[in-house]
């Protein structure tokens, strides 16, 4: 849990956005990588 808040922290530092819009970006960007991988995309 720590590990994922410290990405998503990270991640609107260095996008200059709200943690939400941080972790959504987060997510969308897994779920993006899943999909490239099983050859969906």
């Amino acid at each position: 849990m720590s590990a994922a808040w410290q990405r998503v922290h990270e991640r609107a530092l260095r996008d200059n956005v709200s943690l939400r819009l941080a972790a959504f970006a987060t997510a969308v960007e897994a779920v993006a990588t899943a999909e490239q991988l099983r050859g969906y995309i």
